[in-house]
């Protein structure tokens, strides 16, 4: 993390991925029981291509800003993450534990195999289901790998880290704000999936 010298837009910048990209998800998820909902017995959603390379672009798009205004203040591209690991002791111990929360994950998903496939099925508006669906959903997963990082790891934590300079929990605050804002940000995955999301997102700080 580093203490930057802050322009107009990178202000811009942080409502537009920490409040705009946030509130857009929590509006944006569909009921839990579609069939049930009166008002809109058929969602009448987008085909899921539409939505993978929808989504994609837009992270594409908020990437492109963060790197354009980076440039723009003639910025060093390593406080923007764009080095090599250091791999020490915390590193691997969040590595392992990384690891170690997927285990469990999974093993949890095999366990309560009937409330995954319930997971599943509730989400089967945007998930692919088959290889026609999973090469476009193909776009999406490269796009969101590599902006998110770019977006919530990259540009908000070293903003934050600026912004709260004179509060006793710059460090705590700098990396958890993003974490939620992520978390936040897929919450059509569900509130678990938030949650989850949030811990992953710490540890790979």
């Amino acid at each position: 993390m580093e203490v930057l010298e802050l322009h107009w837009y990178d202000h811009m910048l942080f409502f537009l991925t920490a409040v705009v990209i946030p509130l857009l998800s929590l509006m944006a998820r569909p009921p839990a029981n579609p069939e049930a909902d009166e008002l809109r017995p058929d969602l009448d959603l987008p085909p899921k291509k539409h939505l993978y390379y929808q989504n994609g672009l837009v992270l594409i798009i908020g990437a492109m800003l963060v790197l354009t205004a980076w440039n723009a203040a003639d910025r060093e591209w390593t406080y923007l993450g764009f080095r090599l690991a250091d791999f020490n002791t915390w590193v691997q111990i969040a590595a392992a534990t990384l690891i170690l929360f997927y285990i469990v994950d999974l093993l949890l998903s095999v366990i309560n195999k009937s409330e995954t496939e319930e997971k599943i099925k509730s989400l089967e508006y945007v998930i692919p289901l088959n290889w026609g669906e999973f090469r476009h959903y193909i776009f999406l997963a490269f796009a969101a790998g590599i902006c998110e990082e770019i977006i919530f790891r990259g540009f908000l934590i070293n903003y934050l880290f600026t912004i709260l300079q004179s509060t006793q929990w710059v460090i705590y605050l700098s990396i958890l704000i993003p974490a939620v804002t992520f978390g936040l940000s897929h919450y059509y995955q569900g509130l678990k999936a938030v949650l989850k999301i949030i811990s992953i997102a710490i540890l790979l700080v």
